[in-house]
């Protein structure tokens, strides 16, 4: 399992350096004169940074064979699902759509916990943004499902395998795991599946890095089809061995 996790690794070094040149050849169509960037553009841009950042995250938790990695794998593969969605549209409607959820979300923090410091005026200021954001859109804001989106998008797979999975840490479906065994002595420690999970985390967040960077070729012509090609060629081969 130590071999198999450290050709991972070594694919997600060339994932941070394929995101790194795509990045620069986004940044410099961005410096042309009078380019200016929708909502739809803005939005994908953001979901692709998190993305980025949370298979840092995993990344580490693996190199150590955390199972914690699991956790950062339900956030990259949420942000996946509505990257991929958001960018099947034509307009910014989608995109004013998740910022509306996000609106939405900020103000059931505040509407929660009205002795929050500062609340009253954050609480206002969220809301004001929401019917900002909604108030343009063609159709209701209403809260959507992750699995609709998903369903929608042709991704039922990436919902029913790796979110679902990637769930059971957040949900605690795994406490069968951390709960010590009778005779055994008590000790703060990664449990016997800690390795493997790591292992299916950093195996799924490779695989989504690659459809992140397809998206991201394709959408702008960056031209790194064969270098992705090349990624998705030593994902295939690490995972067959």
């Amino acid at each position: 399992m130590k071999e198999k996790l450290q050709q991972y690794l070594a694919l997600a070094n060339d994932v941070r350096s394929l995101m790194q040149n795509a990045a620069e050849k986004i940044d410099r169509k961005h410096q042309q004169p009078d380019q200016i960037m929708t909502i739809n553009e803005r939005v994908a841009l953001g979901l692709a940074n998190k993305m980025h950042s949370t298979f840092e995250a995993l990344v580490e938790d693996a190199r150590l064979a955390r199972g914690e990695a699991m956790h950062h794998l339900k956030t990259l593969v949420e942000c996946f699902i509505y990257l991929y969605w958001v960018s099947q549209g034509k307009d910014d409607e989608r995109a004013k759509q998740i910022l509306a959820w996000a609106c939405t979300e900020k103000e059931k923090f505040f509407k929660n916990n009205p002795g929050y410091p500062g609340g009253t005026a954050y609480l206002k200021r969220w809301q004001d943004a929401h019917e900002n954001m909604t108030s343009s859109l063609r159709g209701k804001s209403g809260e959507r499902k992750i699995f609709d989106l998903a369903k929608n998008s042709g991704l039922n797979d990436y919902y029913s395998r790796i979110y679902r999975l990637a769930c059971d840490s957040a949900h605690i479906a795994d406490i069968h795991d951390y709960m010590p065994l009778q005779g055994k002595s008590i000790a703060w420690r990664q449990t016997d599946t800690s390795e493997l999970m790591a292992y299916v985390a950093i195996d799924y967040g490779v695989h989504m890095m690659c459809g992140l960077l397809e998206i991201g070729s394709y959408s702008y012509h960056l031209g790194l089809e064969a270098d992705i090609q090349r990624l998705r060629e030593n994902y295939n081969e690490a995972r067959a061995h």
